[in-house]
C-alpha cells in the first residue's frame, strides 16, 4: 500500500493546533477508508476566510465548517492520479459547533477535538465520492461510514482551544 500524502496549512491565528498530528490522523482515515496512497491538501482558516470561499464557490455568503474540493470528479477527474482534493476547515466554526447536537444520526461531539475529527472525516468522504444531499440512501450510506471512521479515529486528532 502506498503511503498517503497529506499537506496541512494553518492559515488562521486564533487557535494553535498540531498540524503534524492532524496530518497523521488524516492519513489513518484514508487508510481505513481504502484510499491509502491518496493525496489531500488541508487548509485551516478563519470564518472570514471560509466565508469568502463559500460565497465564491457555493453562492452562500456565510461561514461554514468545511468545504471539500474533489479532484476525482468532473471533466479532468481522470488525470488527477492519486490527488483526491482539497479540504478547507474553519477552526472557528468547528469550535463553535462542537457543543451542538446532530439530529441525523451522527455522533454528538461535545469537544473541539471530536468535532474536528467528525468534520474532517465528513470532508474526506466527500473527496472519496460520498454524497448526502441528493438521496436518502446516499445520506444513510455516508452517515454510516462517517460514524464508523469517526469512532475508529477521533482520538488521533489534535485538540485545540482559543489562545492555546
Amino acid at each position: 500500500m502506498r503511503r498517503s500524502g497529506v499537506s496541512v496549512s494553518n492559515r488562521q491565528r486564533r487557535f494553535r493546533i498540531s498540524t503534524v498530528r492532524l496530518a497523521s490522523a488524516v492519513v489513518r482515515v484514508l487508510d481505513l477508508a481504502g484510499a491509502g496512497g491518496g493525496e489531500v491538501s488541508l487548509s485551516l482558516v478563519s470564518d472570514r476566510g471560509i466565508r469568502t470561499l463559500n460565497r465564491d464557490y457555493r453562492g452562500r455568503d456565510e461561514p461554514t465548517d468545511i468545504l471539500s474540493f474533489a479532484m476525482q470528479e468532473g471533466e479532468w477527474g481522470d488525470v488527477s492520479g492519486n490527488l483526491l482534493g482539497d479540504l478547507v476547515i474553519s477552526l472557528e466554526s468547528v469550535y463553535r459547533q462542537s457543543r451542538n447536537t446532530w439530529s441525523d444520526g451522527r455522533p454528538v461531539t461535545g469537544t473541539p477535538q471530536r468535532e474536528l475529527a467528525l468534520m474532517t472525516v465528513h470532508g474526506l468522504l466527500h473527496l472519496l465520492g460520498y454524497e448526502h444531499v441528493r438521496s436518502r440512501r446516499g445520506a444513510a450510506r455516508m452517515i454510516a461510514r462517517e460514524c464508523e471512521l469517526f469512532e475508529q479515529t477521533w482520538e488521533l486528532f489534535p485538540d485545540f482551544a482559543p489562545g492555546t
